[in-house]
């Protein structure tokens, strides 16, 4: 990597671990509820939360997402040594999950509001929130699937040997930490599922890129 990349690929990397670090507190703004994992619903948990708490963390998170792209370029330059069809898909993909992402952040108070309309008389009778689960339901899809792809492609990317990344960083990945949040979430008090239910992608991405920046940045 020459010195011009090496110097855009911490740029990069710190835009990306800024946006994901005040992306992980709008999520926890917005959505924070010490509720058990099995009882857990994103929308639900927002519901109580004061009107300040809904519009900012709605807001932060709808304008730090650019900096979480940015992110993505970061880890782009770390896997373009393995090719495109190893270094292309993770990058595009996640991108793509985190502007789903931004919808989502901007619509969730609107459906808090549907919700409490709806539990002052019988939900199914609830235009507002049959109209927004329907715009809700396949989001929350799509954007599962497209972080889901994109994990798996980073993990096997770095798992090639052919990109700037140790193989050993692979278990720093996305994927697997994600899968270790879950499991966490099992044993883990209500305060704590609080923080990892709504908030764990993006802890993930934020340790991963910290990860990355200390192993390759500073190469």
């Amino acid at each position: 990597m020459g010195v011009a990349t090496l110097e855009h690929f911490r740029l990069l990397g710190l835009l990306g671990l800024l946006g994901s670090a005040l992306l992980f507190m709008a999520d926890v703004i917005l959505v924070y509820a010490p509720i058990p994992a099995a009882r857990f619903d994103i929308f639900t948990a927002a519901v109580g939360k004061t009107p300040a708490r809904l519009v900012y963390g709605s807001l932060l998170g709808v304008f730090v997402i650019p900096l979480v792209l940015a992110g993505f370029g970061h880890i782009y330059l770390a896997l373009r040594p393995a090719g495109p069809w190893l270094a292309v898909p993770p990058v595009v993909l996640g991108v793509f999950a985190y502007v789903i992402g931004a919808g989502f952040h901007a619509a969730i108070p609107f459906y808090v509001v549907a919700i409490q309309a709806a539990q002052a008389q019988d939900a199914s009778a609830s235009p507002m929130l049959t109209l927004m689960a329907r715009v809700f339901v396949p989001l929350q899809r799509a954007l599962f699937l497209c972080v889901a792809t994109s994990s798996v492609c980073l993990f096997a990317s770095m798992l090639s040997g052919r990109t700037l990344y140790p193989r050993w960083m692979a278990a720093l990945s996305p994927l697997v930490l994600v899968f270790i949040f879950r499991v966490a979430l099992r044993i883990s008090p209500p305060a704590v599922v609080g923080v990892l239910f709504p908030a764990g992608s993006n802890l993930s991405l934020l340790v991963f890129l910290a990860a990355s920046l200390l192993v390759v940045g500073i190469a």
